[in-house]
C-alpha cells in the first residue's frame, strides 16, 4: 500500500515488498514482516481458510 517491508519466511530468502507488490505463504510456516528502514509502511493482510 505504501512504504517498504521485508517478509521473512522460514526456509526462504527475505523478500522486500514495495507499494503495489504482494506475496503469499502458508500460515503454519514461521514468518514475520519488518520495516526495511526508518520510514513507516502501511500494508494489507488477508487471511483465507481453504
Amino acid at each position: 500500500m505504501e512504504g517498504e517491508i521485508v517478509l521473512e519466511v522460514e526456509g526462504e530468502e527475505p523478500l522486500t515488498l514495495r507499494a503495489g507488490q504482494s506475496a503469499h505463504h502458508r500460515g503454519e510456516v514461521p514468518h514475520r514482516c519488518r520495516l526495511s528502514g526508518p520510514a513507516a509502511a502501511r500494508t494489507l493482510l488477508v487471511i483465507a481458510n481453504a
